[in-house]
């Protein structure tokens, strides 16, 4: 059975989220959209009321409150949109 790149980081995402109370999935557009890149569409709520949080924020937010919860023991699985367009994330001179 041929599985892709994306469909293999949403099962595993799944099965955390099922397997472990302290995995949150957090990101832009995460869970009912599937984020951007569509790894996190289908992945169900863990059985905590935290399973996945939709975040409208800026990506070092986002990255920001990830280290913060796993320094509380939580396990954060971080999704962050790129953008190849933005000055800080362009290679071109």
């Amino acid at each position: 059975m041929l599985v892709t790149y994306i469909e293999a980081i949403r099962q595993a995402m799944d099965e955390e989220l099922a397997r472990d109370r302290n995995v949150l999935l957090m990101g832009e557009d995460v869970g009912v959209l599937g984020g951007a890149f569509k790894a996190s569409a289908g992945c169900r709520r863990s059985t905590a009321p935290t399973g996945w949080s939709t975040c409208p924020s800026p990506s070092p937010l986002i990255v920001g409150a990830g280290v913060g919860l796993a320094v509380q023991g939580m396990r954060p699985v971080l999704e962050i949109q790129s953008s190849i367009s933005s000055p800080a994330g362009s290679t071109r001179s």
